[in-house]
């Protein structure tokens, strides 16, 4: 049990030194309707974050992967069909951001893309934003897979286990939370003109960066739907 508290707490606030979550919220605060509802996304990360854990704990994963094999075995050339389009409209994309590049360098006064030009954002969508988001990031977890390896290694009751992997993900979510009541308490000139100043670097940044992740997810879809094929 010595092993299992010494974990949680190690791991879990090294995972939760998650820079990515951190940039989300500080895009999303001022983008929601109420103030509250930033909680939606905080709190929709932790129960995501908690099922995953708990899925993996118990080797819901090895199902899952079971199927995905049958379905990929069964369905082989339409996936691959699907891949080419999804490359080739990845591919039009890049065209179109390189395109937007040019016109960029030729007219530097020309207004930069704006990925924030949504005034609000709805709870349904900060529901959807905190899964996709912590699944997206899921993989790349490597603190909460060394957490969950410790579990695994000393068998606990479930109410144990489920409560472990509760309480770190909270130490997971702990930053972000807090970083939610300081924008609530002192939410003065300086914290707006950092947001500002974030916002503008993202919005330079990805100009640049998306026409990379187009070129090599169109890439990779091709290449996996024509071997597919082949």
């Amino acid at each position: 049990m010595t092993s299992i508290i010494f974990s949680l707490i190690s791991l879990g606030i090294l995972d939760s030194l998650n820079p990515a979550s951190i940039a989300t919220l500080l895009v999303l605060l001022p983008l929601v309707r109420k103030r509250w509802h930033s909680l939606i996304y905080i709190f929709g990360t932790l129960i995501t974050y908690l099922l995953i854990g708990l899925s993996l704990y118990y080797g819901v994963d090895r199902y899952l992967k079971n199927f995905l094999v049958q379905i990929s075995g069964r369905y082989s050339m339409w996936i691959a069909i699907t891949e080419l389009v999804l490359g080739i409209a990845a591919v039009i994309g890049l065209i179109v951001f390189v395109v937007m590049i040019i016109r960029k360098i030729k007219n530097p006064g020309q207004k930069d893309l704006d990925m924030f030009s949504v005034k609000s954002a709805a709870p349904y969508f900060l529901v959807g934003l905190s899964i996709t988001a912590t699944l997206s990031d899921a993989p790349t977890a490597i603190p909460y897979f060394g957490f969950i390896g410790v579990l695994v290694a000393n068998p606990q009751p479930f109410l144990v286990t489920a409560a472990s992997l509760l309480l770190y993900c909270f130490l997971y979510i702990l930053p972000i939370l807090i970083l939610y009541i300081i924008y609530n308490k002192i939410q003065n000139e300086k914290f707006t003109r950092i947001q500002i100043g974030f916002k503008n670097f993202i919005n330079k940044a990805s100009l640049y960066v998306i026409p990379v992740i187009l070129l090599v997810v169109g890439a990779w879809l091709s290449v996996d739907g024509l071997y597919r094929l082949l």
